[in-house]
């Protein structure tokens, strides 16, 4: 079998060439169909700068179809692609490749995760995604918003927005429902959705900011640093406004001088000459997180260990930027845009979800002590279509004995160097599992 024969075997053609059909992308049955589309357009977009001749030689020695790049660019720069490529991610992201989740007792339903990158745009979609512009220089840019499901690994929300679009206002992407943990950075503060949240009985962590306001449960204003300063506790109990409201809470704790002097320095960058306030000084010497979760069951080191699984998202972003080449977009058009971000945020969702974890799980019934990098297992199998390919096969189709050996060699060149901190799984179990 051939790498797209490999791709082809993972999905639902049937479906897939019925979305095809269903969209008006393909009217009539030809040679080319929907899934050879898709398996093309996954393939081609692993190059730095995919290419219609790439994807048309690509055609030719793997699946035997003589496609023209002329015709390839008429069909995959079509509006209606685009239409076609996104229900094929949505219906992947709904059903999943790897069937064999487990079902655990759980603290939460859901943990949603929700975060955003921005990225480089050439300039000929100023005009659809305005970045900064000034007598000198215009740059486009786009914000790529992604929120999922850790303990499913499903992708719940992706857009690609405008740079003026920021986190704060994107923070109505995410759909959460009663019993979900919901975690994001500080760019999301937002009060009427925390108190939202609050009545509808949704769990959230968040960081707060320098210029965030809190009251007592009397509605006079609290000045944070002094009373942190001041209080032996990690848990200081909060309204998000002077009037009557829910009560919420705020756990923090000081930081190193060292930790502290680092923050100091990197918002004197930030800041581009202008001068910080003697309160966000203050402030960035404490890590702070607004939760509606009890303190009579968690302290501070819970509600760490639980805002560090966001670190997942920040993994991903990395991941897709270093070996997804995520942050090279070439001169492409708004269709192109949509399918080579979709395209290649499948591919790492792909890896994560049907290869990343079951080989996490494999090490630990092998009885290896070794835990695998996500950055590493990417950078392997993406230079190595084949590989990914058999791997994929290996855990989605039970071909365990066919190839061992290169899961062996896998498990090698991904895996993380000795280390004595805990490791990221160790974490979502913790906090995830009852």
């Amino acid at each position: 079998m051939n790498i797209t024969s490999n791709f082809s075997s993972l999905f639902d053609e049937k479906i897939i060439n019925q979305l095809a059909h269903s969209c008006g992308l393909i009217k009539r049955n030809r040679k080319l169909n929907g899934l050879d589309l898709f398996i093309t357009v996954l393939c081609s977009v692993v190059n730095q700068v995919p290419s219609y001749n790439i994807a048309s030689t690509t055609l030719f020695t793997q699946r035997r179809k003589d496609v023209s790049r002329q015709r390839l660019h008429k069909v995959i720069s079509s509006s209606t692609f685009s239409v076609f490529f996104k229900q094929v991610m949505d219906h992947i992201w709904q059903t999943r490749i790897d069937p064999s989740g487990q079902i655990r007792k759980r603290k939460f339903k859901r943990v949603l995760i929700q975060d955003s990158t921005i990225l480089k745009l050439p300039k000929r979609l100023f005009k659809q995604y305005s970045g900064v512009a000034n007598a000198a220089v215009s740059v486009a840019n786009c914000r790529v918003q992604l929120c999922f499901d850790l303990m499913s690994n499903l992708l719940q929300t992706l857009s690609i927005d405008s740079y003026s679009i920021n986190d704060a206002m994107a923070r109505n992407y995410i759909k959460a429902q009663k019993g979900d943990m919901v975690i994001r950075d500080r760019g999301y503060f937002a009060l009427d959705q925390f108190i939202k949240f609050s009545k509808e009985g949704v769990f959230f962590i968040v960081r707060t900011k320098s210029n965030n306001k809190f009251y007592d449960r009397f509605g006079k204003p609290i000045n944070l640093v002094e009373v942190l300063s001041k209080q032996k506790t990690d848990v200081l109990e909060v309204r998000l406004t002077s009037e009557e409201g829910p009560m919420f809470y705020l756990f923090a704790q000081r930081v190193s001088d060292k930790i502290a002097a680092e923050r100091c320095r990197s918002a004197k960058l930030s800041a581009k000459g202008r001068t910080l306030s003697k309160n966000t000084i203050e402030h960035l010497k404490w890590s702070t997180f607004l939760t509606n979760l009890e303190p009579k069951t968690n302290d501070f080191n819970d509600i760490w260990q639980i805002y560090s699984l966001r670190w997942r998202i920040e993994i991903i972003f990395k991941a897709l930027k270093s070996h997804l080449n995520l942050d090279s977009i070439h001169n492409v058009s708004s269709n192109q845009l949509h399918i080579i971000i979709h395209a290649r945020i499948a591919l790492i969702f792909l890896i994560t979800n049907n290869v990343y974890k079951p080989l996490q799980k494999l090490t630990y019934r092998l009885k290896q002590n070794k835990q695998i990098s996500l950055i590493k297992l990417v950078n392997v199998l993406i230079v190595d279509l084949d590989l990914m390919t058999k791997t994929l096969l290996h855990f989605c189709k039970n071909k365990r004995k066919r190839y061992f050996d290169i899961i062996d060699k896998l498990i090698k060149a991904s895996s993380y160097d000795s280390r004595n901190r805990p490791n990221y799984k160790t974490t979502e179990d913790e906090v995830i599992l009852s």
